[in-house]
């Protein structure tokens, strides 16, 4: 079943579902010139929706699936049941079932979440909810330079990550040393999103978990990164994580001297010589 196909049945069931009030669609398939063939629906409903929350047999009503993963996020310290489906024919459809308590505080606030703030499209009101939401400026969530707390935990995670990495390698524990790349790069991204903002002078708009990092990071951040990935080769990976740390410390570096943070030089120096000892015998 085609994408557009499925939208439409997924209208009709929310038109003729009694609990559905409200339905909103945000994220890719709503900014202009973000969205392709696999893009996901990530739709907000709005309602009464404690039966939704305990049967999935309104999605077989939509359609066939083939997985659907239950998750919570978290909105205003409520928690919020989400229903994360990939149906029939590979298209994904990403349900956030809100009370109507929740929309009721965003219209009396005046102000939108930031999951909306990129833009929104009304796919159904029955009851003209919509004419009382904000206007989206247009704008994703807006990244703010650090303090320096957070400049120093960034660095911190960053170092200890990267200890671990190199000592699973040294192990030759492959597996456990790609999960701590993982963890190790998301301080990478974080800093490298800095160091684009302290070139720039200005906030930046990313988007989740790396997405559309060709908008924002620095031309030869990107030519580096590329060369960062460990892969499974015991000859490649003592280089690649030397790539990463040199890339580390030369976009702290950045951020530190734009925002007047001081580095740790002589505390990073020492674990950089560690890790690069555990490297050498690799494999």
């Amino acid at each position: 079943m085609n994408a557009p196909t499925l939208l439409n049945r997924f209208l009709r069931w929310a038109g003729e579902e009694p609990c559905v009030r409200l339905a909103i669609l945000i994220g890719s398939r709503v900014s202009e010139g973000l969205a392709d063939d696999l893009s996901d629906y990530d739709i907000s409903l709005f309602g009464k929706l404690d039966s939704l929350s305990r049967s999935d047999a309104w999605l077989d009503t939509i359609a066939p699936q083939w997985i659907c993963i239950h998750e919570q996020v978290l909105w205003d310290q409520v928690s919020v049941p989400t229903r994360l489906v990939i149906f029939r024919g590979g298209t994904k459809m990403d349900f956030a079932l809100h009370s109507l308590s929740l929309l009721e505080a965003m219209i009396s606030k005046g102000e939108l979440k930031p999951a909306y703030l990129a833009g929104y499209r009304i796919l159904l009101d029955k009851d003209g909810w919509s004419a009382q939401l904000p206007l989206a400026p247009g704008a994703a969530y807006e990244l703010s330079f650090p303090n320096e707390q957070q400049f120093r935990e960034a660095i911190d995670e960053f170092w200890f990550e990267a200890y671990h990495v190199a000592k699973y390698l040294h192990r030759s524990d492959w597996w456990v040393a790609q999960v701590r790349e993982g963890a190790m790069k998301k301080w990478m991204l974080r800093m490298l999103q800095w160091s684009a903002m302290a070139s720039k002078g200005k906030p930046i708009h990313p988007g989740p978990d790396g997405k559309r990092l060709l908008s924002w990071i620095r031309e030869d951040d990107y030519r580096r990164l590329k060369n960062c990935s460990l892969g499974w080769e015991a000859r490649l990976a003592g280089p690649a994580l030397q790539n990463c740390l040199s890339l580390f410390r030369d976009a702290s570096s950045k951020t530190g001297g734009s925002l007047g943070f001081p580095l740790e030089e002589h505390r990073i120096d020492e674990m950089e010589e560690f890790i690069r000892r555990l490297m050498e015998n690799v494999g």
